[in-house]
């Protein structure tokens, strides 16, 4: 037995982009009518704080959620808003869903290796120390393939993220775009001192 930590306990951390912490499940829930943020808006997949969009930098943490009551959408806006966000969501989720499947098929390769070393040594086919640093290497490389699972479930989850935001732009009317990029660029909700619609 090795001392090294172990990938199959050490790596337990869905990337922050692919979890709703205000939501008690892992479902994908999208509600205008509640205080609720959306899933995964507030997040900052990529650890990039700005996104070059338009006429300068924009936050990629603008939540849409905060600004749709301002921009006051017909029936076919919202109609086709709700299109946008099922399909935000089945974007997200499918980045979660690969990410996790990847990193459990990184769990299991390392346990099936754990194993057969284990075996060697019962067998007095390899020693300790060499046990030690065979662990040590499988451990890195799980290590380094899981990094590299996460960084790509990241930036899955900040593509879903763009899309989106894209899509509610191109519904847009005149006057609601000034609105919608003033607030991009600000992060300024005009409307918020009129409460609940």
């Amino acid at each position: 037995c090795s001392n090294v930590d172990s990938p199959t306990t050490s790596y337990n951390d869905t990337p922050a982009s692919l979890v709703a912490p205000n939501y008690a499940t892992s479902a994908d829930v999208f509600s205008f009518g509640d205080n609720s943020d959306m899933y995964a808006l507030g997040d900052n997949p990529t650890g990039n704080s700005k996104d070059d969009r338009g006429n300068g930098s924009v936050s990629r943490e603008r939540n849409p959620h905060l600004i749709i009551r301002c921009l006051e959408l017909d029936s076919t806006q919202r109609r086709q808003l709700e299109g946008f966000m099922k399909a935000y969501e089945e974007c997200v989720k499918a980045a979660r869903e690969g990410y996790r499947a990847e990193e459990e098929a990184i769990r299991n390769r390392t346990r099936a290796a754990e194993r057969e070393i284990r075996a060697q040594v019962e067998a007095g086919t390899m020693t300790k120390d060499e046990a030690r640093a065979k662990m040590k290497e499988i451990s890195t490389a799980a290590r380094t393939a899981i990094n590299a699972a996460r960084e790509a479930a990241n930036k899955a989850a900040a593509d879903c993220k763009t899309r989106l935001m894209s899509s509610i732009e191109s519904i847009l009317r005149p006057g609601q775009l000034e609105v919608w990029k003033k607030w991009l660029e600000t992060g300024i909700v005009p409307c918020k001192e009129k409460g609940p619609r």
